[in-house]
């Protein structure tokens, strides 16, 4: 258990501290970096921690949000090793995992398009730098100085994908004049194999390294397990087949490196500068899915699944580099930050629930590659993000305390979702493979803002509190959509036929793309919020706060071209009517 003495302090709304008024009208702003300023020590020993959450280096006790803070030392004693570990200490915070990584929620907001159109619900920051896709969230937590969330809409500071509220990273930076370290080996269940470390080296009276990394890894829980199965639509109906786990490994299990350098340059005490640059790659079987089956018996036969011959695996690599540059200016306080991540993800998921069972419960076949066959999901995505954020506020605590600034983001994806059956007869044959459904696209997202919020006090104890926020979001797709049934020269929806192309023409075999029918698109939308609030600081320790804001979340458009969707519709629903 944790003490009041620990570095944690969860600021949540509650009767003996916080009372906190938050009305949300339609929903938050867009185009996103997080802060960029300098950090002192999160914890200063005096029951505080320092903060970032507001853009600006305060303390947690007198931030006016439903804040939680959990210091990095809390987060080695309690087990935190990724961001889904969190939903373990902070109230209302949920996180789940899918084909598009993780899927944070935060009071039952998130987003239900996760795809690389789509905008998320809560925006999560690693070292100032907005990290806009579920795949790239999952990194391990490794020398961390603390972990902010913010609850509810944070439209004026954040924007982009703030609708729900926002999660920040900080890792330890360099420390000058210092020479310390750490390593930290554990082990556990199901083989797993953690550690870490990290060095602080100090160069001279201005120039400080800080070298950390850590490795993971852990078996899966979901044991394959092998089964035999009868072709009911044989004649006679004797034709069987069996299928071994062999050397396939359990799924839902852990494989991971990640390496991190950063260096602190300090001229003077006015001028700070922090690059920081990390390196990873995530690998192993993957995820996998409970079956029905095994779940409604219980015990051990929960943990069981049906072989898949298929290879499942993930293959993920990763470097991300961060600038800030934080100079005093007098009165006046100067942070800039910029970031470039990428993002190489290629992840084979397999399935097997029933193979030979079809949609309609009639006499199975491993002719016909649609449900009655082994089904993978063969991913490719690659993600290039460039962010540029500039931001004054005042250096030193005066009657107005305010922050303003614009900035910039920039995201280009580039990825195929193949979607495959592999009939049961010829699994090892993959040109007998069929494409279930392939999008093959270039996504980008442009989106920048100028924003910002002041707090006036009118006296030591009660402030107003006034914000407002321009965004300007894009998204444009270019691409095209494979889907079967789509192509009027098909025939017989149950023809094995290939009938999509690669690009260079050739009949569309895994693991080649398919060059389907457009799946272009484009959005557009701009929009000004605004943020009214006031607090009142009760003790040095207790701060009642209400506030009310607006927000902003931009639309979307379909994954393939709609003018094709009724006649899509319409061969479905004869397939339907053949079985």
């Amino acid at each position: 258990m944790l003490n009041s003495n620990t570095a944690m302090r969860l600021r949540a709304l509650s009767a003996s501290s916080v009372l906190a008024l938050a009305v949300l009208l339609p929903v938050t702003a867009q185009a996103q970096a997080a802060p960029a300023t300098a950090t002192p020590p999160a914890d200063t020993g005096a029951g505080e921690i320092i903060v970032t959450a507001m853009k600006k280096a305060e303390s947690s006790l007198k931030v006016p949000a439903a804040l939680s803070v959990i210091g990095g030392g809390d987060l080695k004693t309690v087990g935190v090793n990724s961001v889904t570990d969190l939903q373990n200490l902070v109230p209302g915070l949920n996180i789940g995992t899918g084909g598009f990584g993780t899927n944070i929620s935060i009071r039952g907001v998130t987003s239900t398009d996760q795809t690389s159109k789509g905008e998320l619900g809560i925006a999560y920051n690693v070292d100032g730098a907005f990290v806009g896709r579920g795949q790239e969230q999952g990194v391990s937590y490794f020398d961390i100085d603390r972990v902010e969330v913010l609850r509810g809409p944070q439209g004026t500071l954040y924007g982009r994908s703030s609708t729900g509220g926002a999660i920040n990273v900080i890792s330890k930076k360099p420390v000058i004049g210092v020479f310390e370290g750490y390593g930290k080996f554990e082990y556990g269940n199901y083989n797993a194999v953690r550690g870490e470390g990290a060095v602080n080296i100090p160069i001279s009276n201005a120039i400080a390294i800080r070298i950390a990394g850590n490795a993971n890894s852990r078996d899966g829980y979901l044991k394959p397990e092998g089964f035999s199965i009868v072709d009911t639509n044989a004649v006679p109906p004797t034709t069987s087949y069996t299928f071994t786990p062999g050397s396939q490994k359990a799924k839902n299990d852990q494989s991971d490196e990640t390496g991190r350098v950063s260096i602190l340059i300090k001229p003077s005490d006015d001028v700070t500068f922090t690059g920081i640059a990390t390196i990873g790659h995530q690998g192993g079987t993957g995820p996998g899915a409970a079956v029905l089956d095994g779940l409604n018996a219980g015990g051990s036969a929960q943990f069981y699944i049906p072989a898949n011959p298929v290879p499942a695996f993930v293959d993920t690599n990763f470097q991300n580099f961060v600038g800030t540059l934080n100079v005093k200016m007098g009165a006046m306080q100067f942070d800039l930050l910029g970031s470039h991540q990428h993002f190489k993800d290629h992840t084979q998921t397999t399935g097997t629930s029933n193979p030979l069972v079809t949609s309609t419960g009639a006499g199975p076949s491993p002719v016909f590659p649609g449900s009655s066959a082994f089904t993978l999901d063969d991913y490719h995505g690659i993600f290039n993000t460039t962010q540029l954020e500039a931001r004054f506020s005042n250096a030193n605590p005066g009657a107005l305390d305010y922050v303003f600034g614009a900035n910039y983001y920039l995201e280009k994806t580039n990825e195929s979702d193949h979607n495959w059956d592999a009939p049961v007869g010829t699994y090892a044959d993959t040109s007998t493979w069929q494409n279930a459904i392939d999008p093959l696209n270039t996504t980008k997202h442009t989106s920048y803002g100028f924003f910002a919020q002041g707090t006036y006090h009118l006296s030591p104890e009660l402030g107003i509190v006034a914000g407002a926020r321009y965004s300007n979001d894009k998204t444009v797709r270019v691409g095209t959509f494979a889907v079967p049934f789509f192509n009027p020269a098909l025939g017989s929806p149950f023809s094995p036929t290939t009938y999509w192309l690669d690009p260079t023409g050739q009949p569309c075999h895994y693991p080649n793309d398919c060059v389907g029918s457009p799946n272009n698109g484009s959005e557009s939308d701009s929009k000004v919020t605004w943020r009214i609030g006031l607090n009142y600081q009760i003790t040095p320790r207790d701060l009642l706060f209400a506030s009310v804001s607006t927000g902003f979340k931009a639309g979307g458009f379909n994954d393939f071209d709609p003018t094709h969707s009724k006649y899509l519709t319409r061969l479905l629903f004869a397939s339907m009517r053949h079985f």
